[in-house]
């Protein structure tokens, strides 16, 4: 994984470790167990005979020590139980299921049986779970770091640095307050100053602790640490932003919150709440995302408006809220000549599509697992597509998983199909702003990044074109199935 990539989810750290007949072993020997909603799967104080992989729903975390409050929530893709797996102690936490869920249960006897004969997958598993335990121990550390009134490291240029982006971060909050106070009674606000100032603020930061900075990774988790602890408070007022901030879905850039980018009609808890997620919407990232479909839908007519078939197949995966599906599966003179299937790792947002369906022709839904999708395994009966694509799940895997995801992809294809894969490029300026005040990590990747993963995959070759949005923030790579 190239410096300054965001990491990938607890459980995909710990498949990432792992070789691929590791990755069989514990998918073999682990124990489906659907959870219904309240059921609690680890009890604090409790030992946990079990080591889980969440497929599939939310689970909420929570402690006695906070009266129960939740502290956080897992979802698809994370791991749970590895510290008392590694401590051999009772757990530290209950985990309760949110919604019906699915999770693989590994069994205790048989992994302690297993890392004793195998000396080769008991070092891959015992560093993955230390990577697991160690950014968690970073993130509780940085978390209390925001909230504690303490001076920054000694270093004079540490402090040097910080009382830069300090003058930066504090202009632009005294820029929020003074328009903040001209929204009171005021009907149509001029709200345009703080958009300019956000995109402004954002490039900066890019500058000072983004990927292309002289900061080491230690120094740009403090200084973001610092800088969020001075706007999260604002911008927790503002819907996308506290959507993306909270994760209620229990992992980074759910669905609802690509939604609400889509959609972009700002919302907040307050009058500056609302200025500010107008602001966030104007952003590069939300407004290349809301022009991305658009680059699926005209590659596919492109690619297959002209033909006179009636029995074209197209398949999007991590699909909602699939809004571009309704330019794709029907011709302009109302003849319906594509099938759709739309393929979703969230049952929830499967909910949502079904309640408000994406266009009104009919869309096969199916519910396929994050694991399976990342790992390039069909649960889901693949039929023979002409046109597969994957818009945004890109963003949230590493180049492994990316992989996975294009083998996955291929499979579905006919010879000669096409398949479109969405990334963020790494000239996106905001890309410091979003993964250090946001807590939104996004993979960003070059042509060449993706061409040379498509190489590593089934397709077996570099890409046949790029199409990127107007400004060059997001773009889809294309591929035929040779």
């Amino acid at each position: 994984m190239r410096s300054g990539d965001p990491d990938p989810q607890a459980g995909f750290t710990l498949l990432n470790e792992l070789s691929e007949s590791e990755i069989d072993w514990l998918l073999t020997e682990g124990e489906t167990l659907f959870c219904e909603r309240e059921m609690i799967l680890v009890q604090e104080s409790c030992r946990i005979e079990y080591l889980y992989l969440v497929l599939e729903g939310v689970f909420g975390v929570s402690v006695g020590g906070t009266q129960g409050k939740e502290i956080a929530k897992l979802g698809p893709g994370q791991i749970v139980g590895e510290m008392s797996f590694l401590e051999d102690r009772p757990a530290s936490a209950t985990v309760t299921a949110l919604e019906g869920s699915r999770v693989i249960c590994i069994p205790r006897a048989k992994l302690e049986a297993k890392l004793r004969l195998d000396t080769a997958f008991s070092a891959h598993l015992h560093r993955a779970l230390g990577i697991v335990t160690s950014r968690r121990l970073r993130e509780a550390v940085g978390q209390l770091g925001r909230w504690l009134e303490s001076a920054p490291s000694a270093e004079p240029d540490v402090l040097a640095r910080w009382e830069r982006i300090a003058r930066i971060t504090q202009q632009f909050k005294e820029q929020i307050i003074d328009v903040g106070k001209t929204l009171d009674g005021n009907d149509s606000p001029d709200t345009s100053e703080v958009s300019v100032a956000l995109q402004i603020f954002s490039q900066r930061i890019d500058e000072a602790i983004g990927d292309g900075s002289p900061e080491n990774i230690d120094a740009r988790e403090e200084l973001g640490a610092r800088i969020q602890r001075e706007l999260l408070p604002y911008f927790a007022k503002a819907r996308t932003p506290h959507q993306l901030f909270e994760k209620p879905r229990g992992y980074p850039g759910d669905f609802r919150a690509i939604e609400m980018i889509i959609e972009a009609k700002p919302g907040g808890t307050s009058p500056v709440g609302e200025m500010l997620d107008s602001a966030f919407l104007q952003l590069p990232t939300c407004t290349a995302l809301r022009e991305a479909p658009q680059l699926i839908s005209a590659e596919f007519q492109e690619n297959f408006g002209a033909k006179s078939t009636n029995a074209l197949r197209v398949a999007a995966i991590g699909a909602a809220p699939a809004m571009e599906l309704s330019a794709m599966i029907s011709r302009p003179n109302g003849d319906f000549a594509t099938s759709a299937t739309a393929i979703e790792f969230d049952s929830e947002a499967l909910l949502r599509m079904r309640a408000h369906p994406p266009c009104s022709e009919p869309i096969r839904l199916e519910l396929e697992t994050l694991v399976d999708l990342a790992l390039g395994r069909h649960r889901v009966l693949a039929e023979p597509y002409d046109f597969a694509y994957a818009l945004t799940l890109g963003g949230a895997l590493s180049d492994r998983f990316f992989v996975g995801m294009l083998n996955y992809l291929h499979e579905m294809l006919k010879p000669g199909g096409w398949a479109a894969v969405g990334s963020f490029h790494t000239s996106n300026p905001d890309r410091a702003f979003l993964k250090h005040i946001i807590d939104w990590p996004l993979y960003h990747r070059t042509e060449s990044d993706v061409d040379s993963l498509f190489r590593h995959s089934r397709f077996g070759s570099a890409c046949n074109r790029f199409r990127f949005e107007r400004q060059g923030v997001f773009f889809v790579a294309l591929c035929e199935k040779g």
